[in-house]
């Protein structure tokens, strides 16, 4: 009994250390100024359920979205809305991870988008991507399904649907194959983007504005993905965070900042040709990018005005200029927090978290230094670092596994690349 009090204690701890700060997909929970009894123990509730959602769909999915979370005890189980708005209810039979990962799949479009409801014939999905991802999982003769607003298997829609852990991985490896294949989002290009006026490059700040900064600063590393096709449009990541119009407005001169991805046309842009480079135009007020001083503000297109016009200079990462990635200096991630390192990488993992796979020895907590490896884990992270958020060519392999270089930094490269 006492080994098993002591793990109980541990996990508390452990939780703890659970960040979602830097992950793709991220969440707010929205509190009461002076909490109830009731209300503080829903936050508690809620709190555990979406980080522990957030560790499979970020550990197991490659998407972005930023979650508005609110308790609201008039909502009878949990709802949620493309907009990124979360409700659970006053059901705490709810307040757990299927429920929260059912919920961020409607954030995410699945049951509350036209582009959804458009991808089923006669209640099967006529996505490729899904129903391959599917047939590998159950096998070749699976088929995956839905209706307006639910698909299945592995939507959890009930709490009976959840019989392990894999069906929860599974459910984040769906998700993430119809997003794809509703959305049509894709990787597109890594770098900068530069004013042809003033030869800066958009940046985020220390306090998440955006403004025009040296291009030689890490701030203006910029991510970019295609999404759609018809028209194609684009969303620029700065860091965890996207290229925003405050509150969707359609008003001339308002300055654009960063803020969460929520799938809004507000953080969406049309890269339009012009002579000396592209014209940003977003998809919601129709205006366009303007460098004005160190701000980039929506405005009505002017032709022949290069403050409107933009370039956008590639990132080329050379490998000679990083040294290899040492496990020595960073070995175990878990002495950081007070934990030392099992033994043998070979130890049982009985608790997973951000830190990486936890084991127990002489009935104490310790970190196992190689991650057990599957096609959809991130190996390196037990290493000290993070996993590629993109398939690329190795530029160096060792007996861990492939590694790649991202934002000038050692990256793992995931098995199933």
């Amino acid at each position: 009994m006492l080994f098993s009090k002591s793990i109980v204690l541990s996990f508390a701890l452990v939780g703890c250390f659970v960040s979602n700060s830097l992950a793709e997909l991220q969440y707010t929970l929205h509190k009461s100024a002076n909490p109830t009894s009731d209300e503080l123990d829903a936050y508690s509730r809620i709190t555990q359920a979406m980080d522990k959602a957030l560790y499979y769909y970020n550990t197991y999915g490659n998407l972005s979205k930023f979650i508005n979370v609110y308790y609201n005890p008039g909502v009878p189980t949990a709802e949620a809305s493309n907009n990124g708005d979360l409700r659970f209810g006053k059901d705490r039979n709810y307040m757990y991870e299927g429920t929260a990962m059912h919920e961020i799949a409607h954030t995410l479009g699945m049951g509350t988008t036209s582009e959804y409801r458009a991808m089923f014939q006669n209640g099967v999905f006529q996505g490729q991507k899904a129903q391959a991802v599917l047939r590998e999982i159950d096998g070749p003769n699976a088929v995956l399904k839905g209706d307006n607003q639910h698909f299945w298997p592995y939507g959890i829609n009930y709490r009976s649907e959840v019989r392990s852990e894999q069906d929860l991985i599974s459910h984040v490896r769906i998700v993430n194959a119809m997003y794809q294949d509703i959305f049509k989002e894709a990787f597109y290009k890594e770098g900068r983007i530069k004013s042809v006026s003033s030869g800066k490059c958009m940046g985020i700040t220390s306090s998440n504005t955006l403004q025009l900064m040296d291009c030689s600063s890490k701030e203006t590393l910029v991510k970019i993905y295609s999404l759609g096709d018809n028209p194609v449009s684009y969303r620029i990541e700065l860091g965890s965070r996207v290229v925003d119009i405050p509150n969707e407005s359609t008003a001339a001169g308002i300055k654009a900042s960063t803020y969460g991805y929520n799938g809004g046309a507000h953080q969406k842009y049309l890269f339009e040709n012009s002579q000396n480079g592209i014209v940003l135009r977003n998809l919601k007020s129709n205006h366009c990018l303007q460098a004005v001083g160190n701000d980039i503000v929506q405005n009505p297109y002017s032709y022949n005005n290069n403050s409107f016009v933009w370039q956008i200079v590639e990132k080329t990462d050379n490998a000679s200029n990083v040294n290899p990635p040492s496990t020595n200096v960073k070995e175990c991630a878990f002495t950081a927090l007070g934990y030392p390192c099992c033994s043998s990488n070979n130890t049982d993992v009985v608790y997973q978290d951000e830190t990486g796979d936890w084991g127990v020895e002489n009935n104490n907590w310790c970190g196992i230094r190689i991650a057990k490896v599957n096609a959809f884990n991130c190996w390196s992270k037990n290493l000290g670092y993070p996993c590629c958020s993109t398939c690329q060519n190795a530029v160096y392999t060792d007996n861990d596994g492939k590694w790649g270089i991202e934002n000038n930094n050692w990256c793992g490269i995931l098995p199933s690349c």
